[in-house]
């Protein structure tokens, strides 16, 4: 994996937490030590507006709120680097792990290159292997079933 470690967001329900945790520490390995702090791969959204009106103004500065991360991340199934989030508003350690993992001031995100990848890839097989490894799975296999959905033309 190199320096860089991806972070899942995502994570289902269901997900073997011994191999999470084994995978974890792995990962944990991989960031400790070193002048240059971590590197991390995901994902995110982006906010456009199409007119300046204080309305649209507002809404921006609240979906980039301390309030609104807090808000959106004790739902469940996403995380943020809002500096204002509490790591304790996500629903699980591996997911409060990231949180503090992406708020750390020598942590360095870069986008991945799931949103380039064919849709069948980016979303499916990838997105799909990356759990799966995770989880437990071989990852020779999870190579193989990325690969896999590769359009063949």
């Amino acid at each position: 994996m190199g320096p860089d470690v991806a972070i899942l967001a995502h994570l289902s329900a269901g997900i073997d937490q011994e191999a999470v945790e084994e995978r974890r520490l792995v990962v944990q390995r991989a960031l400790a030590g070193g002048d240059r702090g971590c590197g991390v791969r995901g994902g995110g959204e982006i906010v456009a507006a199409f007119d300046d009106s204080d309305a649209t103004v507002k809404v921006q500065e609240y979906l980039s709120s301390p309030e609104w991360a807090n808000s959106r991340v004790s739902l469940g199934g996403v995380i943020s680097a809002n500096k204002g989030l509490d790591p304790e508003s996500a629903s699980s350690p591996i997911l409060q792990e990231a949180i503090s993992i992406l708020q750390d001031d020598t942590t360095t995100f870069r986008f991945d290159a799931s949103d380039l990848m064919p849709g069948a890839v980016g979303t499916g097989t990838f997105f799909k292997g990356m759990v799966d490894y995770v989880n437990g799975t071989p990852l020779d296999t999870v190579l193989q079933q990325i690969e896999s959905g590769w359009p063949s033309s």
